[in-house]
């Protein structure tokens, strides 16, 4: 499965979990303006979601996403 599918997947998860506010725009930018600056890439893993706070009106949360230094062998 391509890290977008996996992407997909983890929102989709998230929308169908959760009621409290989903911030779509920070998750697009860890893709769109993060990664690409940072000096690494994707790479094959699991995705990784933390919830610290189960209130799903007030939800705090942290998506870890597998990364390697670029041009890095695996």
């Amino acid at each position: 499965m391509e890290w977008i599918d996996r992407l997909n997947e983890a929102i989709r998860y998230i929308e169908e979990n959760l009621t409290g506010k989903i911030e779509y725009e920070k998750l697009g930018r860890i893709v769109t303006e993060w990664l690409p600056t940072s000096g690494y890439e994707f790479m094959e893993g699991p995705d990784i979601e933390v919830y610290f706070n189960p209130d799903p009106r007030d939800t705090a949360y942290e998506v870890w996403i597998p990364v390697k230094k670029k041009h890095e062998s695996v």
